[in-house]
């Protein structure tokens, strides 16, 4: 079902200090336009200014099981998997080979958290810390539109991780300061999962078996959302730079329907009352102006 092991060199680190206080771990995989590098799976320790009560509240939150399903959505077979195949996507312009979808890859590794627990990896207990992940994800989203798009209070956004959300005050605490310092990035794994199930329940649907190996092709793990490939189109089939130029621009300026690059706004308009959110506009503007 899986594409192959890939053959880069993988190592685990400890963040840099100067990238701590934003995410707990990430993946760090080589660019579109460097051939030969490492990636690092980066997980960071708990800040020295914490007491002890909280540091607790925290690793109580990062358990054994949930470490694994961490390991799950960080490494293999979520980001370190996806990101090794999209870098061998030849691109015939040198704008296609640099930009992703934020929403396909965060997707993929909230996808694969599932289907790993789906397959009984790590048992009953991965499971529960699967389905407490998927939560998170949701508040993830809510969070994003409400303190970016509305007004949340730091109380209200404590109270949505603690208490439907079923997060540590260590956790919150840490996703509190992230969800201000960025904007669009945390709805991409709400998104992003949505669209994979979804493209999972229609070739379902199509097929006598549950394969999905229309995404699983190292041709196709790279930087088109799930929705587009469930609608069959490719980012290699026969665009013209004049046109994918044109394409992004409409994007920018948030063309209804569109779902390149960015969060897909139909969904994020079920999350929120305004019914245009600029916010997300203007974040793909000022990327794309310095491009183009």
């Amino acid at each position: 079902m899986w594409s192959a092991v890939p053959n880069v060199p993988l190592d685990v680190i400890a963040m840099p200090e100067f990238k701590r206080g934003v995410a707990i771990a990430y993946c760090d995989a080589p660019g579109p336009l460097e051939k030969n590098g490492k990636t690092f799976f980066a997980v960071a320790p708990t800040p020295k200014d914490w007491s002890k009560e909280r540091k607790e509240s925290f690793f109580r939150e990062y358990n054994n099981y949930m470490i694994r399903d961490l390991t799950v959505h960080e490494a293999m077979p979520g980001h370190f998997l996806q990101l090794a195949r999209s870098n061998e996507f030849r691109a015939p312009t040198l704008v296609r080979a640099i930009f992703q979808s934020g929403p396909f890859i965060e997707g993929w590794a909230v996808y694969c958290e599932q289907v790993m627990a789906e397959q009984g990896y790590g048992g009953p207990e991965v499971k529960m810390q699967q389905l407490k992940m998927r939560l998170r994800a949701i508040c993830n989203a809510i969070l994003d539109q409400s303190i970016h798009a509305g007004n949340m209070s730091e109380k209200e956004a404590m109270d949505l991780m603690t208490k439907e959300g079923y997060q540590q005050e260590g956790e919150a605490v840490a996703k509190w300061k992230r969800a201000r310092l960025t904007s669009a990035q945390l709805s991409t794994y709400f998104v992003g999962a949505t669209e994979h199930l979804d493209l999972r329940a229609a070739e379902q649907k199509n097929s006598a078996t549950s394969s999905i190996s229309k995404i699983q092709r190292p041709g196709n793990l790279l930087r088109q959302p799930a929705r587009e490939i469930r609608a069959g189109a490719n980012w290699n089939d026969g665009f013209q730079p004049s046109e994918l130029l044109l394409e992004l621009r409409h994007l920018a300026c948030g063309a209804t329907g569109a779902s390149r690059l960015v969060v897909t706004f139909p969904l994020v308009r079920q999350m929120t009352a305004d019914p245009q959110p600029r916010w997300l506009c203007s974040v793909s503007c000022a990327a794309l102006s310095a491009v183009f």
